[in-house]
């Protein structure tokens, strides 16, 4: 029973935000009681532990990653940088990625729209009707040219992803069952790869690019299964979570309706200068709800940290700030802390200014880490979210029934967000007609 509780009270931390931002301003003004609890909430702190690998290992994690080992799951050495630099190779390019998470988008908003009348409104659900096919589809376009994009996904391979995926954020607070699902659901996968490559028809694509640089099949399997729960639930999360924060914000939200409706056309015609301003929002609203607003590391002795008390970026001529004292044992780096310290950034951190100036350019990412095992794909991340909030404000974009301006027809959010654990599963959304 206490393991099925703590498992309920860290998941729903993650979807806490609020409390989160209030708990991270008191732990920067209070090195203390960081120090007590052995969590760091400044830009500088936050920037140490994750950048500081032989300090603040991320040794921990092989044990709450039941798919075998990954990039994220090696330890920091020559073979982690080989291994790096190969999938970092291995990514898709940006305008590739662009071009694809296009072809995916119009296909699946074209299959929603003819789901209903004309006068109808349109009901979807966020997670399984648009997030999850358009990711699916972005990545499949990609690495697999003669593929065509499909609406109906393999809901099983999708859901195991999910379940490996929700292990980095819920770690060893998950409960037996959880874990045991989670195995399965690696199992699972390494089935379905075996079956594509013997010849099975399969969602699974693979181009010569992979075939040259991972020729092992063990090792392909590892990599191709690891990018896949790794990242295709990160990035439908961060959708989800996107699109949370902006319907909380109405009149951010009508702005967007009504550039997006300047722009006109499909996904694939969207010109340069309107792509940059979405980037800029989604960046904006991942910084209010990041994928990974927590992530833990394993200090193997006492050591210390900046605390950035003073709302400096760093001490003044040489003197030291006040440290944050870290205990042997596990520690916890609050990324959305760190994103919302005043000492990272030239704005109010509390307003909601897209395309913010930071001190530290790689700090516009932080929410993907930092640090030389910062996610590799976090640009990728971004782009096809990009390409995600253009459809959603497209499907926005129908005629008011009283004859009222398409922009002031919102996407009206049900509010009845189902959650597994750490993960939203659904999200009932409904265009106004």
């Amino acid at each position: 029973m206490l393991a099925a509780l703590r498992y309920r009270i860290v998941s729903a931390m993650f979807h806490q935000p609020r409390l989160l931002r209030a708990a991270a301003g008191a732990l920067r003004r209070h090195a203390a009681l960081s120090s007590a609890l052995g969590v760091a909430a400044g830009i500088n702190a936050v920037r140490a532990m994750l950048s500081q690998e032989t300090r603040f290992s991320h040794g921990h994690y092989p044990a709450v990653m039941p798919g075998g080992p990954f990039l994220i799951g090696l330890p920091s050495g020559p073979v982690h940088a080989a291994k790096r630099q190969c999938l970092q190779g291995l990514l898709p390019r940006r305008e590739l990625l662009v071009a694809a998470s296009a072809r995916a988008l119009d296909a699946l908003v074209g299959e929603l729209r003819a789901r209903t009348g004309v006068r109808d409104p349109l009901r979807f659900d966020l997670v399984d009707d648009y997030m999850v096919p358009l990711v699916w589809n972005a990545l499949r376009l990609t690495y697999d040219e003669r593929a065509e994009p499909v609406t109906e996904v393999d809901r099983e391979l999708v859901q195991a992803a999910r379940w490996l995926g929700a292990q980095l954020l819920i770690g060893a607070a998950a409960t037996p069952a959880v874990q045991q699902r989670a195995l399965r659901s690696a199992r699972q996968l390494s089935i379905a790869f075996d079956d594509a490559m013997s010849g099975a028809p399969s969602d699974f694509g693979f181009d010569a690019r992979w075939l040259r640089a991972v020729p092992a099949r063990t090792e392909r399997l590892r990599d191709a299964i690891g990018l896949m729960w790794v990242g295709h639930p990160s990035v439908t999360q961060a959708g989800v979570l996107m699109m949370q924060e902006l319907l909380a914000r109405p009149e951010e939200y009508a702005r967007l309706i009504e550039a997006t409706a300047r722009v006109g056309g499909t996904a694939a015609d969207m010109p340069p200068h309107h792509r940059e301003l979405l980037r800029a929002h989604v960046l904006e609203l991942l910084r209010f709800r990041p994928p990974f607003p927590l992530l833990g590391r394993l200090v193997a002795q006492p050591t210390q940290l900046p605390s950035g008390a003073s709302g400096q970026s760093g001490p003044a001529d040489g003197a030291v700030a006040e440290a944050i004292h870290v205990k042997a044992g596990a520690c916890i780096a609050m990324t959305l802390g760190a994103l919302f310290d005043p000492a990272a950034q030239h704005e109010d951190p509390r307003r909601y200014v897209p395309g913010r100036h930071f001190h530290h350019e790689e700090d516009r990412l932080l929410m993907f880490g930092t640090g030389p095992r910062r996610c590799i794909a976090g640009d990728q991340v971004v782009e096809v979210l990009v390409t995600a909030l253009h459809g959603l404000l497209c499907l926005g974009l129908v005629p008011a029934a009283s004859g009222a301006s398409a922009s002031k027809a919102p996407l009206r959010q049900a509010r009845r967000c189902s959650f597994d654990g750490p993960i939203i599963v659904h999200m009932p959304m409904t265009t106004a007609r």
